[in-house]
């Protein structure tokens, strides 16, 4: 999707103005199966750029979820906290998770372009951790 920009940390990030609408890449709830829970702070939370702002859990792992960007959360997503399958289903659409008031656009700049995602995917290896056990 040519107007998202992409993080290494498999969050995607959709700008409007000085909004930014973030959610977990499709590659990302791919690996994951099937998403069964997502947690994010409530509305009013300073988020901070490059730190954990929830996690998405699935049968198999529950895997943090990051904000690449500095701001205060001004919406979140109920509909995907109460019906989190729509992240496999819709993960650019209706899946995603919060959206963040930001003051300073250098942080969107450094993001990953779609085509940047595409070859950073051929490089990395996506690991799960099951609880008590190895990475796979």
């Amino acid at each position: 999707m040519s107007d998202l920009k992409y993080s290494k940390e498999h969050t995607w990030v959709r700008v409007d103005g000085n909004i930014a609408t973030l959610g977990f890449t499709k590659y990302a709830s791919n690996q994951l199966n099937e998403v069964t829970e997502v947690e994010v702070p409530q509305v009013g939370a300073l988020i901070d750029q490059d730190r954990q702002i929830g996690n998405i859990a699935s049968p198999m792992a529950v895997i943090d979820f990051y904000s690449p960007i500095a701001g205060e959360l001004v919406e979140v997503n109920q509909a995907v906290v109460d019906d989190p399958e729509l992240i496999n289903q819709d993960a650019y659409g209706e899946g995603w998770l919060v959206k963040i008031k930001f003051s300073d656009s250098s942080a969107v700049n450094a993001l990953l372009s779609e085509q940047q995602y595409s070859e950073y995917l051929k490089t990395v290896k996506f690991y799960i951790v099951k609880p008590g056990s190895q990475a796979i």
